[in-house]
């Protein structure tokens, strides 16, 4: 009899142990799942970010450079400086072929306004319930924000040569301070090309 209980004992305490769910198999899965949402919150902004990157965003008061890897090709678009009138800006670039092929002449589109919204900051985003309310709030704005933007596009016959500097001068008429905050370029090589003559 003593062997019944002992045995119905023993089947009883691993029946509960057995339906006891593990807290530490639990505090993994909840570990893992918010990893989870933060890597989709990441995913989110990264793509956001590089969604129709045909463009190099550069601060038109620095003197810099951005590396522009568009479908158009691979340049390197060198802010040179700004000449300031009572109403325009005229642009200084340089931009640099990286690529073996060269080009006859070449179209230069430039968007420019007030400052882009910034991301959400950090502390924003420590004590936000839901991340992605967040930066799809953000995405609102920017959106609306590039609606506004202003645009020029001209066409230079100057040849991009592989490897040398193609310098050229933009004036964007009618433009305040205050409408020059952001300035977005892109190149888009056009012409025939021509073979490279030493």
């Amino acid at each position: 009899m003593k062997t019944a209980n002992y045995l119905i004992f023993a089947f009883g305490l691993i029946w509960c142990v057995a339906c006891q769910p593990d807290r530490s198999v639990e505090d993994r899965v909840r570990r893992l799942e918010a990893d989870i949402k933060s890597l989709e919150t990441q995913l989110f902004v990264v793509e956001r970010l590089n969604k129709g990157r045909d463009y190099v965003s550069v601060d038109p008061y620095s003197k810099g450079y951005q590396l522009l890897n568009s479908e158009h090709g691979a340049y390197l678009v060198i802010m040179e400086g700004v000449e300031e009138s009572l109403d325009s800006r005229k642009l200084k670039i340089g931009i640099v072929n990286l690529m073996s092929v060269p080009f006859d002449e070449f179209s230069l589109k430039v968007e420019y306004g007030r400052s882009e919204p910034p991301l959400p900051r950090p502390e924003e985003l420590a004590v936000a319930t839901n991340k992605l309310d967040l930066f799809y709030q953000w995405q609102n704005e920017t959106e609306n924000w590039r609606k506004k933007l202003q645009m020029r596009q001209e066409s230079f016959t100057k040849p991009l040569r592989p490897g040398f500097i193609t310098r050229v001068d933009l004036v964007l008429p009618r433009t305040s301070s205050e409408n020059f905050q952001y300035l977005g370029l892109s190149v888009n090589a056009t012409g025939p090309r021509t073979p490279v003559t030493e």
